[in-house]
């Protein structure tokens, strides 16, 4: 087992003898590994590859919109810019 910490990315992988885990992900980072390491995996079955991504896309979307509503409507008690 070996684990790593990216400093760019700032998420820790662990690499066990039969999975990878990425822990402290950004959604960008995660379809970022989506795209390249779990697409390789899903050779075969190009069609639920594709289905999946669909929705994984359409809950990406949904969480922006949901945190950037969340973090107006605080902003409105706190006062302060958010950065």
């Amino acid at each position: 087992m070996a684990v790593q910490f990216n400093e760019d990315k700032k998420i820790f992988r662990l690499d066990t003898e039969t999975s990878t885990y990425l822990m402290g992900l950004t959604p960008e980072v995660y379809r970022d590994f989506w795209h390249t390491s779990a697409k390789q995996y899903m050779k075969g079955h190009e069609q639920e590859w594709q289905h999946t991504d669909s929705l994984l896309n359409v809950q990406l979307e949904n969480a922006k919109e949901w945190r950037n509503t969340c973090l107006k409507y605080f902003q409105t008690f706190s006062k302060k810019d958010i950065e």
